[in-house]
Formats: structure tokens, sequence, C-alpha cells
């Protein structure tokens, strides 16, 4: 394992905007990072969809429109910008860091899909720490990662209250 972890490796890590990613970032900055890693940050954005009744779409002004396609062109910005600011801060820690992303309502496909690509050895995550009725119910991002991915895989739990 020590010379694992001295060797470079290509670390990928699933953001979007939420706390949960800030701390998985922070995970791998204070626990996992190397000098010779090559960091992926990742983010997959839900695209925006025009509403429909049954198979006719509904006429929506453009104005609305591109207000909506604007709105998911800054959250997507901010994101980016915030986590190459982040990358940029640690550059002495670091050998490269990139920042990709995908519009895709399907999150964990898109993340194991992006990791194998990147030929990662390693995906670092957060997890809302949802109780079972509401993974049941709403899917976990993270579970479906820890099932499907076929690399290693650390899943930053939420802070205890």
């Amino acid at each position: 394992f020590a010379n694992y972890c001295m060797m470079p490796r290509n670390i990928f890590i699933a953001v979007d905007a939420s706390e949960h990613s800030e701390r998985a970032f922070d995970f791998y900055i204070s626990q996992l990072c190397h000098a010779e890693d090559t960091v992926t940050i990742f983010t997959a954005m839900e695209p925006p969809y025009l509403p429909t009744l049954g198979a006719m779409p509904v006429a929506f002004p453009n104005d609305q429109w591109q207000a909506i396609i604007e709105n998911r062109r800054e959250s997507l910005d901010n994101i980016k910008n915030k986590y190459q600011a982040r990358l940029h801060e640690k550059k002495d820690m670091i050998a490269k860091g990139f920042f990709t992303s995908v519009s895709s309502a399907s999150y964990g496909h898109e993340i194991v899909e992006a990791a194998n690509e990147a030929n990662a050895d390693l995906i670092v995550m957060g997890s809302r720490g949802l109780g079972k009725m509401a993974r049941t119910f709403l899917g976990s991002v993270s579970s479906y990662v820890l099932h499907h991915a076929k690399r290693p895989i650390v899943i930053v739990p939420p802070k205890s209250e």
C-alpha cells in the first residue's frame, strides 16, 4: 500500500454545488493528496427539459427557455470556477488538475463512465447520508457508483451532527 501512495495516480473527484462535495475535496487534500497526483474534478448537470403535456410539447416562451439555459450555464460556471480555484490553491500539492463536465440526468452512470475514461486509480465523492427510506425512493448516487465502478472508491460521509 505504501508504494501505491507514492506512485503517480489519477484521482477522480465527483462534485456538485453541495457541501458534501466540498467535504470530499477537503478530505482528499488533507488525507490522500500526493504531489504526483493528477486530479480530475468532474460534475454532471441535468439538462434542461421543455415541459410537455402527453406527447405534445407545450409552447414555451423563448426568453424563459433562454433564462433556464443561462441559469444552468451559470451554475456550471460557478462549480467550475470554485474547483479550478481550489486546484490552483493546491498547485504545490498535486502534479496536475483538470475540470470536466457532462450534461446528463444519470449522475451515477456518468461518474462511473467518466472515471473509466480517465483511467482513474481512485474515485472520491461525498455522500448526503440519506436514510434507508429516502435512499429507496430517491436513489443514491454514491450507492450506484459503489456498486457499479470497478475501481477503488472513497465515499466521504456527512459530518456527524
